[in-house]
């Protein structure tokens, strides 16, 4: 996916220059609907003017985009102020450049069937109440999940900690005690990778997550290896007592400004949003989103649907 990108990035940068620029950015998201459609039927300067503002506008609205004439004007101003070769000297870039973006469209369509059959295996599972948690996305909770199996077969999360083998390593003897070695490495091997990968994503996106990270990397300053694996062990302590206890995040330093009730409304929303382009008509009525729902609606009165 990331190798067809950057083809078409380069492609475009050969064909229209500029369109792309960063620092003036035509489209919100170049990766998204209106970029792609545009530069799959017009991928030069010539085209879009030929095409002119106002057909260009008509072009976004018939295909159901969000863009109209203000965009349209952007593209056609940037279009005659940019140097564009021949259009014969580009057919090979042109006939590339639509391949590659059918290439990326198919891979998307993949990946969001994949991603599409891993939701409706996870709200069957209380993986489910993972989602909550901030910088958790639907193929982190679901690799995890996956992974770990059913999480009631475990007696405390210190087992879990030894299945993805992040457990420090200790040394004793009769004249050595030497703690916090490196990891065991022992394990399932992509489970280690997935908390490793989740950790990394906690310490961006979950403020609470962020701070523990911090202060491990101040620690181990000779091994910042050592302060993701141990922000990867806090959190699976976390998941094991989420799935095994089925409640969703609730960080014990929150805001005292919001209420419980706002609180759990705004989590709700979030999973839901992480959730809304990947639930599909064949999943199951009983599964742990309704379950969630139900515990939301009894304790705080929030009734939002899915």
């Amino acid at each position: 996916m990331a190798r067809v990108k950057n083809i078409i990035t380069m492609l475009i940068d050969k064909t229209f220059n500029g369109l792309w620029n960063p620092e003036n950015a035509i489209f919100a998201d170049k990766w998204g609907k209106a970029s792609l459609l545009f530069v799959s039927h017009y991928p030069t300067p010539q085209q879009a003017i030929k095409m002119g503002a106002k057909r260009l506008a008509e072009f976004f609205k018939k295909h159901n985009t969000k863009l109209g004439i203000d965009t349209a004007d952007k593209i056609i101003e940037l279009a005659k102020n940019t140097p564009a070769r021949p259009l014969e000297t580009m057919e090979s870039d042109i006939l590339a450049l639509k391949a590659n973006i059918s290439v990326l469209e198919t891979l998307t369509s993949a990946i969001q069937q994949q991603k599409r059959q891993m939701v409706k295996y996870l709200v069957q599972t209380p993986g489910t109440y993972l989602l909550s948690i901030p910088g958790i996305s639907v193929v982190y909770a679901a690799d995890f999940t996956a992974e770990v199996g059913d999480i009631h077969r475990f007696a405390y999360a210190g087992q879990v900690i030894s299945l993805a083998g992040t457990a420090p390593r200790k040394y004793q003897s009769g004249e050595l005690d030497k703690a916090n070695l490196p990891t065991s490495h022992k394990g399932k091997n992509l489970l280690r990778m997935t908390v490793n990968q989740m950790a990394l994503s906690l310490n961006t996106h979950c403020p609470q997550f962020h701070k523990y990270y911090s202060n491990k990397l101040f620690h181990y300053k000779d091994a910042p290896p050592k302060a993701r694996t141990a922000t990867a062990n806090r959190f699976i302590k976390l998941a094991y007592a989420m799935m095994k206890n089925e409640t969703l995040y609730c960080p014990r330093t929150g805001n005292p400004l919001t209420s419980k009730e706002e609180y759990y409304q705004s989590i709700w929303n979030k999973v839901k949003e992480k959730l809304a382009d990947y639930l599909s008509d064949d999943i199951p009525q009983d599964n742990y989103l309704s379950k969630i729902q139900h515990q939301l609606e009894e304790k705080y009165d929030i009734t939002q649907k899915l």
